[in-house]
């Protein structure tokens, strides 16, 4: 006698599939549209098109919306399935937090009193 038992196989879902599925589940927990939630999570509200449309987004992008579903995630809804939630995510500074720039410097002044 030969006993089968329901295995379900979760496939490894990339990045593109894993961001579109928390957008939407979490757009039908709270009813709120994707363009809301990208506006939310990344203050762009087309990112999720642009994903869905088949562009990228950098790593820190990525880690950054992940980060804000978790965050924001509602108590009583279960996370999706082939999607890993992340504990606790490295910080991810943007570029511009990290660039250094030099001060302004005066131009001289015209002998002549005109600007230069």
């Amino acid at each position: 006698m030969t006993v089968r038992r329901n295995i379900r196989i979760i496939a490894p879902m990339d990045y593109r599939t894993q961001l579109i599925t928390l957008a939407e589940e979490y757009g039908r927990s709270t009813g709120l549209s994707e363009a809301r939630i990208a506006t939310l999570a990344q203050n762009q509200g087309v990112f999720f098109k642009r994903i869905r449309d088949g562009k990228g987004c950098s790593v820190d992008t990525y880690l950054k919306v992940k980060a804000w579903f978790a965050d924001h995630w509602p108590p009583d809804l279960k996370w999706p399935d082939g999607v890993d939630r992340p504990k606790v995510l490295p910080t991810c500074p943007s570029l511009e937090s990290q660039r250094v720039r030099s001060p302004r410097r005066k131009s001289p002044a015209h002998p002549e009193g005109r600007a230069a």
